[in-house]
C-alpha cells in the first residue's frame, strides 16, 4: 500500500519580534497510479529443477500501480527472492528510491501461497523560500528587512474546501545580519504565492516590487523546489539647503545639525557652497534641522522639523537665513528727529575692525549682514554747525527684524564775553548793565559786569538749521542799558554773529572790550541827591560802536526826553534825563 501526505488546515502561530508563520496540517493518505517494478534478486528455478529458470537475476520480473485505494498487487509470482523499486510516483510527491527486498522462498508444507505486504509513504515535494535584501548597487546586504509571503489563490484542503483566501499572509519573517530570509511555511503544492517587502531597513526605502511564483510538481526525483528572491533597496536621501532669504543662494559659514526624536544628533555640518546630503534617515520619523552657530551677518533661523517619506526620490529641505539689518540715525540733538546731513560716520566690531563707513544723508543709514555682536559709532567729522558726538555703543541682536540705532549730533553754541573798563584810566567798571537781544529786539539776557568788569551770557543758537543742514547764522544785537554814575552811556548797538569754527569746538565765544568815557563836569552844580543816578538806555547791537550817553544837569529840554520815552522800547532804546533845578 502506498501513501501520502494531503494538507487539511492550516493555523497561525503566534507573531513574536516581527515573524508570523501559518502552519499547515497534512493528513496521510491512500496515493493512486504509484508504479512499481517488482525484479528477481537471483535466478528463480523451475520448480521442476529442470526446466529452464523463470527468471535470471534483475530480470525485469512484473510492473504494478496502485489502485485507489492505495494498493498494488502481483500474483503468482513464483518462489524466490525479488526486490521491489519505486518507478513512478503519483503527482506531487517524490519518488522513493529506496530498494526493498521480497522474500517469497518455500516457507513449509502448510503454506500454499506465500505473501508480501509492505506499506510504502512517499514524501511531499517541499517548497524552500529565500529572500536575499541588499543595497542597491553595491553589495551591502541589509539587515531588519521585514517580508511577507502571501497566497495568490485560495488554498483548498483534500474534500476541496477553503482552508486560506487569496492574498492572506502566511508567513512574516526579518532579514539576519546576512541580510537573509528563509520562509518555513510547508507550503501545498500547486500554489500560486508572492513575496513583498512589508518594512524596509532603517534608513532605506521599501520596495513596492512583487515577487511571484508557482510551486508546481517538478520532476520526481527533486524533494525540495527553492525560490530564491533577491530585493535591493535605495536609502533615503535628503539635500538640505541653507540659503539667503533675499537671493536664494547657497549661504555657506552656517552650523547645522539634524537631530532624531530622541534628540539624538544624526548629522552636523557646516554649510558650504552646495546642499549638503544626508543618507538613510528612517521612513516615517520626525527628525528637526536646527542652525546652531548663523553666517556672519545673519540670524539664526526658526527650527524646521520635516518627516522621512517612503520614496527613492531625492527629498528637500531649505532653511533661509535673514540677514540682521539697522537703520543708523544721525540726528540733531535739538529735536531728535531731523536727520544730519554731511556727517562722516564708521562702524567698529569688537575687533576695532572698520565694518562699515558711510556720510550722513537725508534718511537713516541701511545697513545689512553685521554680524550678531557689539559695535561702535562713531563720527570722524561733523558738517557745518555741529559738534562730533560721542560715540555710541550698539548692538545686533540674533533677530532679520530691522533694529536701530541713533547718534544725536550738538549744534555749536555761542557765547558773549564782556571786559568793560574806565576809558582813561583802564579800571575795571563793576555793575554795568548790557542788554542782549534778538534780531528783533526781544531781550535775551540781563548781563551786569562784575568786579572785574568781567560778564558772560548764556549759550546761544549760533545759527538757523533745516532738515538737518546748516542754514544762516543767527545775528544778536548788545546794548549798554545802564552804566555807573558819573559815566556816559555807551548806546552802540553792538551786532553779534557767531561764525563756526569746526566741529571740535563746541562754544565759539564772542569777545567784547568796552570803555566808559566819564560825564564831562557840569555848569550848575548839583543837589547830594541826584548824585550817583544812573541813565538806563536801549537794547542795541554792534560790537565795534560805541556812543556816549546824553548829558544830564543842562538846559536842555526834558520834553524831548519824555517824547523819546514814549515811542522807544527795549533794544529800540529808552532815553530818560532829569534836569537838575537851582534852589
Amino acid at each position: 500500500m502506498d501513501e501520502g501526505e494531503f494538507v487539511k488546515e492550516v493555523t497561525w502561530k503566534d507573531m513574536l519580534a516581527g515573524g508570523m508563520d501559518a502552519a499547515f496540517g497534512y493528513v496521510t493518505g491512500s496515493l493512486k497510479d504509484v508504479t512499481f517494478e517488482i525484479y528477481a534478486a537471483e535466478d528463480i528455478k523451475a520448480a521442476d529443477g529442470e526446466s529452464s529458470d523463470y527468471y535470471k537475476k534483475d530480470e525485469l520480473v512484473a510492473t504494478i500501480t496502485t489502485d485507489a485505494l492505495g494498493y498494488a498487487r502481483s500474483e503468482d509470482l513464483p518462489l524466490g527472492k525479488y526486490y521491489v523499486k519505486e518507478k513512478e510516483t503519483a503527482d506531487g510527491y517524490v519518488l522513493d528510491g529506496e530498494i526493498r527486498e521480497v522474500d517469497l522462498t518455500y516457507r513449509d508444507q502448510n503454506t500454499p501461497v506465500v505473501t508480501y505486504d509492505e506499506d510504502w509513504q512517499n514524501n511531499r515535494q517541499k517548497a524552500k523560500v529565500t529572500v536575499v535584501k541588499k543595497e542597491k548597487n553595491t553589495d551591502r546586504v541589509l539587515e531588519g528587512g521585514v517580508f511577507a509571503l502571501y497566497t495568490k489563490n485560495d488554498i483548498l484542503n483534500a474534500e476541496g474546501e477553503v482552508i486560506l483566501k487569496a492574498d492572506t499572509m502566511i508567513e512574516q519573517k526579518a532579514t539576519d545580519q546576512d541580510g537573509r530570509i528563509v520562509f518555513t511555511a510547508d507550503l501545498p503544492i500547486n500554489g500560486s504565492y508572492y513575496v513583498k517587502e512589508v518594512q524596509a531597513p532603517a534608513g532605506f526605502v521599501t520596495t513596492e516590487e512583487i515577487k511571484e511564483f508557482d510551486f508546481t510538481y517538478a520532476v520526481e526525483d527533486v524533494a525540495e523546489v527553492s525560490f530564491e528572491f533577491t530585493y535591493e533597496d535605495e536609502p533615503t536621501t535628503f539635500e538640505i539647503t541653507k540659503s539667503d532669504l533675499t537671493i536664494g543662494e547657497e549661504l555657506p559659514g552656517a552650523k547645522l545639525k539634524v537631530s532624531d526624536p530622541e534628540g539624538n544628533v544624526v548629522d552636523e555640518w557646516t554649510s558650504g557652497s552646495t546642499p549638503h546630503i544626508i543618507k538613510e534617515l528612517e521612513v516615517g520619523k520626525k527628525y528637526t534641522l536646527t542652525e546652531t552657530i548663523p553666517a556672519d551677518g545673519y540670524a539664526i533661523a526658526e527650527s524646521i522639523t520635516f518627516v522621512v517619506e517612503n520614496t527613492a526620490d531625492i527629498q528637500k529641505v531649505e532653511m533661509q537665513d535673514d540677514t540682521t539689518k539697522i537703520l543708523i540715525s544721525k540726528v540733531d540733538m535739538t529735536d531728535g528727529s531731523s536727520e544730519v546731513k554731511g556727517a562722516k560716520l564708521y562702524i567698529l566690531n569688537e575687533n576695532q575692525e572698520v565694518m562699515e563707513s558711510w556720510t550722513s544723508g537725508d534718511q537713516p543709514h541701511y545697513v545689512e549682514k553685521l554680524p550678531i555682536g557689539t559695535y561702535t559709532l562713531l563720527e570722524e567729522t561733523a558738517p557745518k554747525g555741529y559738534i562730533v558726538a560721542n560715540k555710541v555703543t550698539f548692538e545686533v541682536k540674533d533677530t532679520g527684524d530691522v533694529q536701530g540705532a541713533k547718534m544725536e549730533d550738538e549744534q555749536a553754541m555761542g557765547k558773549v564775553i564782556l571786559n568793560k573798563t574806565d576809558k582813561d584810566t583802564k579800571k575795571p567798571m563793576k555793575g554795568v548793565e548790557f542788554a542782549l537781544c534778538d534780531s528783533k529786539g526781544k531781550v535775551l539776557e540781563t548781563l551786569v559786569t562784575d568786579s572785574a568788569g568781567h560778564a558772560e551770557s548764556k549759550n546761544y543758537p549760533i545759527a538757523t538749521f533745516k532738515n538737518g543742514q546748516y542754514k544762516k547764522a543767527i545775528t544778536y544785537i548788545l546794548k549798554e542799558t545802564k552804566t555807573l554814575d558819573g559815566y556816559q552811556l555807551d548806546e552802540t548797538e553792538h551786532k553779534i554773529h557767531f561764525e563756526y569754527v569746526n566741529d571740535s569746538t563746541p562754544v565759539i565765544e564772542y569777545t567784547l572790550d568796552l570803555t566808559n568815557e566819564k560825564a564831562p563836569e557840569k555848569d550848575t552844580p548839583e543837589t547830594s541827591e541826584n548824585q550817583g543816578a544812573s541813565t538806563p538806555v536801549s537794547h542795541g547791537s554792534d560790537a565795534t560802536s560805541v556812543s556816549n550817553s546824553p548829558k544830564t544837569g543842562d538846559n536842555t529840554n526834558i520834553a524831548i526826553f519824555v517824547l523819546a520815552l514814549a515811542v522807544s522800547a527795549g533794544c529800540l532804546g529808552t532815553v530818560v534825563a532829569v534836569k537838575r533845578k537851582r534852589k
